[in-house]
């Protein structure tokens, strides 16, 4: 009885095949697409790393061999997003001024603010 089942749902096991073979080309074409454009954005990623000063480089790569990669962290309403601590006032203005480099006292991640553009 199961190899009259199996004659019978060899169509139906056929078309899944067919099927899952196709979502598997799209997968491999996604992944392939999504490779390139790491592999350009790492390109850029090292283009913009080589201008940067001596010692904001050696700040960024500090900041990330200790966390992980991710270096900034954004600050909003006196509060650094990375680690969820408050920034004291002068310091936030400062970080809202943007004319030095400001690492959070709590997790030492480098703190920016975004500019909020209406149109």
């Amino acid at each position: 009885t199961l190899e009259v089942d199996l004659k019978a749902r060899s169509p139906e096991m056929e078309s899944r095949r067919i099927e899952v073979d196709q979502q598997l080309a799209e997968i491999e074409a996604s992944v392939a697409a999504s490779q390139g454009s790491l592999d350009r954005l790492l390109l850029d990623r090292v283009a913009l790393h080589r201008t940067l000063s001596v010692d904001v480089r050696a700040i960024y790569d500090r900041v990330s061999r200790l966390r992980g990669g991710v270096v900034l962290a954004e600050a909003i309403d006196y509060s650094c997003q990375a680690c969820r601590m408050k920034i004291r006032p002068q310091v936030f203005n400062d970080i809202r001024r943007g004319d030095a480099i400001i690492p959070c006292e709590s997790c030492g991640r480098v703190l920016f603010f975004r500019i909020k553009v209406s149109v």
